[in-house]
């Protein structure tokens, strides 16, 4: 009866939290709550347990990147990065595929590969748009960089939920992941990538011409002629980050130095940065 309750509650708040986006942090707060009041009635656990068992160095390196990656997206750096992508393409679909999967890859292992994901994707469907492409290229060309995104958020220790979980517990430090993960994660790219374009072949037959590619390159210049890189908001977040990646490389977590403190830290400066 206790688990039903409790299941009951959660998938409730789940439910909730995606039917109003507007109001999730007061939808998740709450379901939290009822659940903790739940099972202090219940018998199951207090507060104070259950609060004991929240892993929270994990928390406050999540936090941290997620400002990060907020400070990111306000200086507009994504959908830049994703203009000079199309650009560097010259608006070929296969360069197009190689170059936004290991772009995506590059990004996510750095930070919220889902927010880099929505801010690039529009670009990639007017590409698609523009240039006429057929369902079956569409369709593998999102799939590879949706499997860029993974690989490279496995890459690196603060590139997904996993990987955070063994920095922040002391598991694994920063180097021993990067050395263990980023070589495999470059291999399984370069073969998913390999046997895209010699087995699969989504971007052959599809009739590209030399006025097409420039009318589809002029077209994007003019849709984005207005969309710059706000430096300043740029540099601070990218500055802290490099400190950041130092500092959780160099100093070993015996100096008492933890990741989830470096992180906070962190939080502390991007919250400065973000008033």
């Amino acid at each position: 009866m206790t688990q039903a309750i409790l299941a009951g509650i959660l998938i409730t708040a789940l439910l909730l939290q995606a039917a109003l986006p507007s109001r999730r942090l007061v939808v998740v707060s709450m379901g939290a709550g009822l659940a903790a009041l739940a099972s202090s009635l219940l018998g199951t656990g207090t507060a104070p347990e259950l609060l004991a068992q929240v892993p929270w160095d994990v928390i406050v390196i999540l936090v941290t990147l997620g400002l990060l990656s907020q400070l990111f997206v306000e200086s507009r750096l994504f959908g830049v990065l994703a203009l000079h992508a199309t650009r560097l393409s010259r608006a070929g679909p296969r360069r197009i595929l190689l170059l936004f999967a290991v772009g995506m890859y590059v990004v996510s292992g750095l930070v919220n590969n889902l927010t880099a994901l929505l801010l690039v994707l529009p670009v990639l469907l007017i590409l698609f748009k523009l240039l006429g492409v057929r369902q079956r290229y569409v369709s593998w060309t999102l799939a590879l960089v949706l499997v860029s995104c993974n690989l490279g958020g496995a890459a690196t220790p603060i590139g997904d939920f996993p990987a955070i979980l063994l920095l922040g517990t002391g598991v694994m430090s920063f180097p021993d992941y990067l050395v263990r993960a980023l070589p495999v994660t470059l291999v399984a790219l370069a073969g998913v990538l390999g046997a895209a374009f010699l087995l699969v072949r989504p971007g052959s037959r599809l009739g590209q011409t030399p006025i097409s590619a420039t009318l589809t390159l002029s077209t994007m210049g003019a849709l984005y002629r207005n969309v710059r890189v706000e430096r300043r908001r740029l540099l601070p977040p990218l500055l802290l980050l490099g400190c950041m990646l130092a500092a959780w490389v160099a100093i070993p977590r015996e100096t008492g130095v933890t990741p989830d403190l470096v992180a906070w830290l962190g939080a502390g400066a991007a919250l400065a940065l973000a008033g």
